[in-house]
């Protein structure tokens, strides 16, 4: 999904959210160290380890998931009618099933990893608070060694 459908998506769920009461979470999901894969390996290798990301997501989610790329390899995905703890075991079972498949299919010397930031929707917010909920927890598991999930949490 592109960026302005993603975005257009979460939007009418938290349009909804005050009617229908169904939280629901975000993720926003950098690839680590994608840099390094473009000038190591080439930017054929690059976009074919964004297809391998898509392909796998595609393949592990749900129906209720939609996915989309913000830039970049930066994405966002909207889990809906799901609990915070739901969210961290798929995003870790698909962790597993990526690094498994970048080997495999890429090459022993990728490790394709990502690091994600989780924020639990059920109240209103704006869509720009959201976004910057689950950007300072991606920024966390970044900054505390990467391939991760990282759960936003109110002070």
């Amino acid at each position: 999904m592109l960026k302005a459908k993603i975005l257009e998506s979460l939007n009418a769920k938290l349009e909804t959210l005050e009617s229908s009461s169904n939280e629901f979470c975000i993720a926003m999901i950098d690839i680590d160290f994608f840099k390094s894969i473009n000038d190591n390996h080439g930017h054929k290798m690059g976009d074919d380890a964004l297809r391998l990301f898509s392909y796998i997501a595609r393949q592990i989610f749900p129906d209720h998931v939609d996915m989309g790329r913000l830039g970049g390899e930066e994405f966002l995905f909207i889990f809906h009618k799901s609990t915070e703890r739901q969210c961290v075991e798929l995003l870790d079972d698909f962790r597993k099933l990526l690094k498994t498949a970048a080997c495999d299919q890429l090459s022993e010397e990728i490790s394709l990893t990502f690091s994600a930031g989780l924020k639990e929707i059920n109240s209103p917010h704006t869509t720009t608070a959201c976004l910057e909920d689950a950007d300072k927890a991606l920024y966390e598991a970044k900054e505390s060694g990467r391939d991760q999930t990282v759960i936003f949490k109110c002070l």
